[in-house]
């Protein structure tokens, strides 16, 4: 026996007025249909009163038996929303618009955005009656359907019927189709004053979150101009226009390409641009506000001319390309995040295999909806960096004169959010105050919120290539996609994108550019200079005041002398008074020089106020990263190493046994478990080799009233300890560390070229590793010869050099800022070379990367220069 599964009318009310959640998207539906029926100009006029009058102002085929129907909702308010698509005939009525959930769309690749077929449902959400007027190309008739939505939810759901009409028309040539939706909720689109008289029509606007539906719909970014949507009220044209120029006040612009390349593998291309003003905003930041930035700050053309200056800089740090090996391992490191476990060794390699075709497939996934690309606008909208920014536009661009912080704010508060578009048509939300897939508020609330993008200051897009709607299907409340496997791949791939490749351009972005403004003595910390300077300033002061009071001193002498007095008048020679009034004037430039010179003082002392502070939060960090590179970082690494032994049997359950011996009272010795013997040994052993390497650094430390700040250190010696270090833990690597010219004695810190070396010769290991690596698959990573670590004495300093890869081209200008590592996997923590560089800069000494290229086109040589004197 079989039941029948029915269906009550209300699921019309549930898939209609109750999904569709705000009357933009009712409004985007219906004009998405009209784009899917290839017109090219969509009208959507609202009238305060639906009437006779409108009929014949449409010239609509309308009888007066038709509007004796409608009596209910005359001088009601109505929305007419019309194209010149390729219409319907009565088939295409029938089956395509009064059937819910039609395939009529899936059947025909001509559509851009229905799929689903319920998208007339949402005209429910604009008013309770709608009419359907539509007629096709060279047909004679134009047809008119009316649907009470009422009346259809209160009558069963086989047994819905509505009136239908077929009308002769004038014009056989055309085509169209026009939606009468009355008793309309026309409030909910637009803005009018409540007592309209009173007012013109300019006080009526559209509803901000339907502008933005509107403006949005087609990609502004990239727009189409073959199709124009207007909208009107009363014959009263409203603007929704996205205003494009206002993008010229991002202080920076992100973008990804992924590709595929001639052989069809994927190619990932980033980058930032910046625009000169960023650069304003860095130096005002960096100077602090303590400083009056107006005695500081630069012309407009002077920014510009820093940053086509060092645009190279930005260019190379902040463009990356990436491989479809390179992408392949971004979503493989995220996979074994996300299954982390212990696998048995003899499992291993299947474990591996397994997680790596995990990984294929999402890239596969991937080029089923390539290209994908897009773009993301970043501002600063408070009141004193916007108006820099405006200020700068006027200034060197031009326009912009009516355009105040305000208008910027309105825009952002308007547009902001990434939307995203099957090619130039939007078909959904990535991150705005509703719908935030790509997590960008969440990564903002986890740390390091300065470098995070902002929602309510970015706006943008994400194109994909999916014209027949194949991988990437929205819901029907529009507000996501279908979740299955390429939706959650792309997810996975726009959310890395955006918060950790974009997160590190912003990060650099901020540390290339105080470094510009450091080299181009913008801002500094020379404390002593300016303290000097004060000092100097002061001392002069103090001198022309000494002879200021001398010269009042001899005028009060001259006029005790010589004035004479007469009856209450005091009678003065002319010579006495010329010098006098000499005397006075002196005084009142001297005055003015005084208040000049304080007023430099103060402005010195201000910035050495900044300085200070700067100074001990410097040597704060300094302590901490060095306590932590010394100790924490090596011997953290040491233990590692022991967890991860090979004498360590993960098959045998340890906590078993112990519990038995414990349970049972057993006396046993090592030597009787031999396992457990050899663990032991392992352990003890390890922990000889954390005790060499802690004696090793532990010599460097300085003991309070020691007195052994400075010590006499041989080069050679301290690079031997470190290699003969290494030697135990390198025996199978087969890398060479050489020495030239080392054996040299100088007057240094205690401990720092121990540590200097010891960073730089870990980094050279790791790079060859690399090197190696990429070999396999690569030939062009291949080394004829045995891999080295050359140091060398030279002329230029100390040289240190190795045949890994060397230094990639994004990370050549910003190698030596903290928190930045171009290691794989988290395995770097990027603080070591900071470390290196504040310790050498703190005796006066440097390292930078040389010019000099190696095979594969990279910069591979650090040198190391040590202060003259000792």
């Amino acid at each position: 026996m079989k039941k029948r599964m029915t269906f009550d009318s209300r699921i019309l009310e549930h898939m209609g007025k109750d999904l569709i959640t705000s009357p933009e998207v009712a409004l985007i539906e219906l004009i998405k249909n009209s784009i899917d029926a290839k017109s090219n100009q969509i009208d959507c006029n609202m009238h305060s009163e639906f009437s006779a009058n409108i009929v014949q102002e449409y010239n609509a085929p309308f009888d007066l038996n038709v509007i004796e129907q409608l009596n209910s909702v005359l001088l009601k308010p109505c929305i007419v929303l019309q194209d010149n698509g390729f219409g319907m005939d009565e088939t295409t009525l029938e089956n395509g618009f009064l059937k819910v959930g039609t395939r009529i769309k899936l059947d025909d690749d001509r559509f851009l955005f229905g799929q689903k077929g319920i998208g007339r449902l949402a005209a429910q959400r604009l008013g309770n009656i709608l009419i359907v007027e539509t007629t096709q190309k060279n047909n004679d008739s134009v047809y008119i359907a009316i649907i009470d939505w009422e009346s259809a939810v209160n009558n069963q759901i086989d047994s819905i019927e509505i009136p239908f009409y077929v009308f002769s028309k004038s014009n056989i040539q055309s085509s169209y189709t026009r939606l009468w939706i009355l008793d309309a909720n026309i409030d909910d689109i637009i803005v009018r004053p409540q007592q309209q008289s009173l007012f013109e029509d300019e006080f009526i606007s559209i509803v901000p979150d339907v502008a933005a539906a509107l403006a949005f719909l087609i990609s502004p970014y990239e727009k189409v101009n073959d199709i124009t949507i207007n909208v009107a009220y009363n014959g009263t044209s409203l603007p929704f226009a996205f205003q494009n120029e206002y993008l010229s006040v991002a202080e920076s612009e992100h973008s990804f390409s992924l590709q595929k390349n001639n052989d069809g593998l994927l190619e990932l291309t980033l980058k930032m641009e910046l625009k000169p003003f960023y650069i304003e905003k860095i130096h005002k930041t960096q100077l602090g506000n303590e400083v009056d930035f107006n005695k500081h700050k630069l012309s407009a053309e002077s920014y510009i001319d820093l940053y086509n200056k060092y645009k190279f800089r930005y260019e190379d740090t902040l463009t990356r390309t990436l491989s479809e090996e390179e992408i392949t391992k971004l979503f493989l490191s995220k996979l074994r995040k996300l299954y982390r476990k212990k696998v048995d060794k003899s499992k291993k390699q299947k474990y591996d295999e397994y997680l790596m075709s995990l990984a294929i497939a999402q890239v596969n996934n991937l080029k089923k909806i390539c290209e994908i690309s897009g773009k993301i606008y970043s501002f600063k909208r408070d009141n004193l960096i916007g108006s820099i920014y405006i200020d700068f536009i006027k200034e060197t661009i031009g326009g912009f004169d009516n355009v105040t912080v305000r208008d910027i704010q309105s825009f952002l508060k308007q547009y902001n959010g990434v939307k995203l578009y099957r090619n130039n048509y939007r078909i959904g939300f990535l991150g705005n105050k509703d719908n935030d897939w790509i997590e960008m508020q969440q990564y903002r609330t986890m740390g390091q919120q300065f470098y995070r993008f902002n929602l309510g200051d970015s706006l943008g897009y994400v194109k994909i290539n999916d014209e027949h709607q194949d991988y990437i299907k929205e819901i029907s409340s529009r507000l996501d996609i279908f979740s299955d496997e390429i939706s959650r791949t792309f997810k996975d791939f726009i959310n890395y994108i955006f918060n950790e490749f974009f997160y590190q351009f912003n990060k650099s972005a901020d540390e290339i550019t105080r470094t510009i403004l450091v080299e181009a003595g913008l801002i500094d910390h020379h404390l002593p200079e300016k303290i000097e300077r004060a000092k100097v300033e002061t001392e002069k002061l103090l001198k022309q005041n000494q002879i200021l009071i001398d010269k009042l001193v001899q005028t009060k002498k001259l006029l005790n002398t010589n004035v004479v007095l007469d009856s209450g008048n005091a009678l003065i020679p002319k010579e006495i008074f010329d010098r006098t009034i000499t005397t006075l004037e002196s005084v009142e430039s001297g005055a003015n020089d005084t208040k000049k010179i304080i007023a430099q003082s103060q402005v010195l002392l201000s910035e050495a106020t900044v300085s200070l502070k700067n100074i001990e939060i410097e040597a704060f960090n300094n302590f901490k990263l060095m306590a932590n590179g010394l100790i924490t970082e090596t011997i953290t690494h040491e233990l590692h190493s022991l967890v991860k032994g090979d004498a360590i049997d993960e098959k045998e359950d340890w906590h078993i046994i112990g519990e038995y011996l414990i349970d049972n009272n057993v006396d046993i010795y090592n030597r009787n478990y031999k396992s457990i013997y050899d663990v032991y040994n392992t352990v003890v052993t390890k922990i000889k080799d954390i005790g060499n390497l802690y004696n090793l650094i532990e010599s460097t430390f300085i003991k309070e009233g020691s007195g052994a700040e400075y010590a006499y250190e041989n080069i050679s010696d301290t690079v031997t300890k470190i290699r003969d270090n290494f030697n135990v833990e390198w025996q199978h690597t087969k890398i060479d560390i050489q020495t030239i010219n080392l054996d040299y004695t100088l007057l240094l810190p205690k401990g720092v070229m121990l540590h200097v070396f010891y960073n730089l010769i870990s980094n050279s290991k790791y790079w060859i590793d690399y090197r190696r690596k990429r070999a396999r698959r690569d030939p062009s990573y291949q080394f004829s010869g045995n891999d080295f670590i050359r140091i060398e004495k030279t002329k230029r300093g100390i040289e240190v050099s190795d045949s890994g890869c060397g230094v990639f081209r994004h990370m050549e200008h910003i190698l030596f800022e903290a928190l930045q590592s171009g290691k794989e996997d988290n395995q770097g923590r990027g603080m070591g070379l900071y470390i290196v560089k504040k310790l050498l800069n703190s005796m006066d000494a440097d390292i930078f990367l040389s010019d000099e290229i190696n095979g594969y086109g990279n910069r591979f040589k650090f040198i190391i220069t040590l202060p003259e004197k000792q």
